[in-house]
């Protein structure tokens, strides 16, 4: 099947999300960061992974929704975007989904008042809405995200 991508698909906030998988990394379990001053506060911190140090970004507080509690079976996605590895805390990770642009719908224009559009297309995966973060966008400094 030519056009068809492959996505990793985890939650968020209790929500059905996916990136693609070929800025994933790694899959670990969770660990404790070290907090940097003067962050905003979707970022927990950095992680040392391997001797590299790693930023912890809270993604359901980037994405306006609400944090999950954290505890020992909280994950992190360690992911590659915009030359710059970086750490995702979910609630968990689901399941690889390959997908061509025809399984994506985009969407709904829901412009009013919403700055950022970090969604690029829906899908429905096992009866479960799955949104398709533009993760370059979420995680973009505010100033190219607006």
């Amino acid at each position: 099947m030519s056009g068809v991508v492959e996505y990793l698909s985890f939650e968020v906030s209790g929500e059905g999300y996916a990136i693609d998988i070929a800025l994933t990394r790694e899959i670990r379990g969770w660990s404790e960061p070290s907090a940097m001053p003067d962050t905003p506060k979707f970022e927990l911190g950095v992680i040392n992974l391997r001797g590299e140090m790693l930023p912890l970004i809270d993604l359901a507080a980037r994405l306006g929704l609400p944090s999950p509690e954290i505890h020992a079976r909280s994950v992190i996605i360690v992911a590659e975007v915009n030359d710059m590895a970086v750490g995702l805390l979910v609630d968990s990770v689901s399941n690889i989904i390959a997908l061509s642009e025809e399984d994506m719908r985009p969407p709904p224009d829901m412009a009013n008042g919403a700055k950022h559009n970090y969604v690029r297309g829906l899908t429905v995966v096992d009866e479960q809405m799955i949104r398709i973060l533009d993760l370059g966008m979420a995680l973009a400094p505010e100033k190219e995200a607006a």
